[in-house]
Parts: C-alpha cells; sequence; structure tokens
C-alpha cells in the first residue's frame, strides 16, 4: 500500500479523476472564468496560437482555489454539459486545458469543487424517493407501457445501423449517442431543493428549452440501480453487456476522442435483464463523458449523450403520481408557472 502523502489522499485522487476528463475540465474552467471573467482572454489566446498555453498556466495560478458558490457551480456544470459534442473533433478550448501543464494548474480548482457543499449531491447515487421526469416545450411524457419490448426495437435498429454503416466503403457520420435515447424509455433526475431539476437545464445537445413541465414519479421500492460514479463503472458495464458499434460510431466517435479501432457501447436490453434501471452521477459524467474508455485490448466506448444525474428506466413500473408543474425560464431563471 502506498505511503499517504499529497498524491496519493482521497481528495487528489479525486480531483486527478474529474480533471482526467474533457468535461471535469470544462466544468473546471467554467468555474474559474466565473470567478474571474478576465481568464477567458488567456485560454482565448492560447486556442489561436498554442506557444502561448502557459499564458493559461500563469492564469490559473494567479487565481488559486476559487470560492465554489452554488450559483457560480450550477453555471459552470451547465457551460460544461453545453459543450459537449461528441460528433467533431474537440474545439480548440478543450485542446489547450488537456495540457497536462494546465491540467495541473487546474487542481486547486477541482479540489474547491469537490468540497463545496453545493457539489455533494454530485456524487450521491439515485435519489429514488424524488425523482422527476422533465418534457419540453409542452411535449406529452416519455414513458413506454412495454419496457421491455421498447428496448427490443431498439436493439434491433442499433443492429440495423451496424449493418448499414458495415456496408459503406468509407465511414460516415451518424449516430453518437451510447444510450437508449430514442428508445422512448422513461429518463429521469432527482428534484432539487429550489424545486427544479436537473433534468431542466444539463442536457447534453439540448435545445435551449425556455418551457418544461416536470411529474414526480413513483419509483417501485427495492428498485435494481446500477450506479455509474466513475469511468471504471462505465467500463464495467460495458464488459458485462457488450453491443458491437465499430461501424456506426467510428467517425464521430475517433473524431471526438483521435482513437480509430474497435468500439463497444452497453447493450441496454441485456442491462434490463438484471437492473430496473441505470443512474450516472454528475461527478461520473464529469470524469468519464467524451472519452475513450479502454475496454480490454484494443476495444474502447464512449460515453455520449448521457446526461448528468439521469437514470434511464427499464421497467414498466415507474408511474407519474402527479399532474404536471410547469416551469419557465425567465433570463437565467426558472419559475414555477402552474399546473398542466
Amino acid at each position: 500500500m502506498p505511503a499517504p502523502d499529497a498524491v496519493t489522499t482521497p481528495d487528489a485522487v479525486d480531483a486527478s479523476r474529474l480533471l482526467a476528463g474533457p468535461r471535469g475540465r470544462s466544468l473546471c474552467w467554467a468555474v474559474v472564468v466565473d470567478a474571474v471573467p478576465e481568464a477567458s482572454v488567456a485560454l482565448h489566446t492560447a486556442t489561436t496560437d498554442p506557444a502561448r498555453t502557459g499564458d493559461v498556466v500563469d492564469a490559473l495560478r494567479r487565481v488559486g482555489a476559487v470560492d465554489a458558490t452554488h450559483a457560480r457551480l450550477s453555471r459552470a456544470l451547465a457551460a460544461a454539459v453545453d459543450d459537449a459534442m461528441y460528433w467533431q473533433p474537440p474545439d480548440a478550448g478543450d485542446a489547450v486545458l488537456a495540457d497536462p501543464r494546465v491540467v495541473a494548474a487546474l487542481e486547486p480548482v477541482a479540489r474547491a469543487v469537490l468540497a463545496a457543499p453545493a457539489a455533494a449531491w454530485w456524487s450521491q447515487p439515485c435519489a429514488t424517493a424524488s425523482q422527476v421526469l422533465t418534457s419540453y416545450d409542452d411535449a406529452a411524457p416519455t414513458r413506454p407501457e412495454r419496457a421491455l419490448a421498447a428496448l427490443d426495437a431498439w436493439r434491433a435498429t442499433c443492429t440495423e445501423e451496424e449493418r448499414r454503416a458495415g456496408g459503406r466503403r468509407r465511414p460516415v457520420g451518424g449516430p453518437w449517442w451510447s444510450t437508449p435515447a430514442f428508445a422512448g424509455l422513461a429518463r429521469t433526475t432527482r428534484r432539487l431543493p429550489d424545486g427544479t431539476a436537473p433534468g431542466f437545464d444539463l442536457v447534453e445537445d439540448g435545445f435551449g428549452w425556455d418551457a418544461v413541465t416536470a411529474y414526480d414519479v413513483d419509483v417501485p421500492a427495492g428498485a435494481r440501480v446500477l450506479e455509474l460514479t466513475r469511468p471504471e463503472d462505465v467500463v464495467a458495464l460495458v464488459e458485462a453487456f457488450p453491443l458491437e458499434v465499430t461501424a456506426s460510431r467510428q467517425r464521430d466517435w475517433c473524431e471526438t476522442t483521435g482513437r480509430s479501432g474497435r468500439w463497444l457501447m452497453p447493450d441496454h436490453r441485456a442491462v434490463a435483464d438484471v437492473y430496473d434501471g441505470v443512474h450516472l452521477t454528475v461527478l461520473g459524467w464529469a470524469a468519464a463523458a467524451g472519452r475513450a474508455l479502454p475496454v480490454g485490448e484494443g476495444t474502447a466506448t464512449v460515453l455520449a449523450g448521457w446526461d448528468p444525474d439521469s437514470t434511464y428506466w427499464y421497467t414498466d413500473d415507474i408511474a407519474i403520481c402527479t399532474p404536471g408543474e410547469r416551469w419557465h425560464r425567465d433570463d437565467t431563471r426558472w419559475r414555477r408557472a402552474g399546473a398542466r
């Protein structure tokens, strides 16, 4: 066992894990810019002239740790989610933030984020007693009556996408997500103390909705929920329930990660035989999303399109138990607008 020191203390390990992910680095940088807006100049300069990356390091050293307030963390997390795009190469800012010198300089920020009371729920498991299903722009709530049949259809679609993509001479873009995003499953997030839910804002490839409807749902007692809290959990899920997606995902995932090779994602239909739902914590998302995560020799996966704190439900027993409550965004704040 290694001797306890500044490198192996739990907070250092957690900060390192957070900063290993492009979304985690983006989150920490967004916290810095929210606290010290002029720091953004250094990153902009480095994106046009990589030789100036040292300016970003110097800016971070001047800032040091930051006051990770509730409002600041909320804004930074939303910004990091908005920046998630897995169908194109990383933008120039992501490339600068991946520089090892910048990563090291971001460590005090990462520690401040992890220690903040406002981020305590970011590592918590699925809050089964307070789950919210969010629909957007007055659309009806999505919850199939036959979840397993929906997953059967989803897997058949994935298989057909893979077959068609494999018949092309050159890889083309197409599906980039690693979730059952269009299976029509119930997808929920927790109710936050102010009455909102992460599902209002924290949506990868979202449309910046200004109107949502929130439905409280009942989760059955004893529901079997698998927790994804770190990259290793994502890898273990894919190892246990692999689905080949090399042909259909190669172009997009290669562009966003720089890796070429065999790709797998979770077979969510197979997962449903063992679990009622799978929950991704916020910190699990920040550390894992958008990375090429090795799954055995010569194979990898990408966590893409899975929103922070979201639980995908593979059971029919998720029941909407209240009338929908409508919310509207007023500038940057959500306000109740009444029952649907």
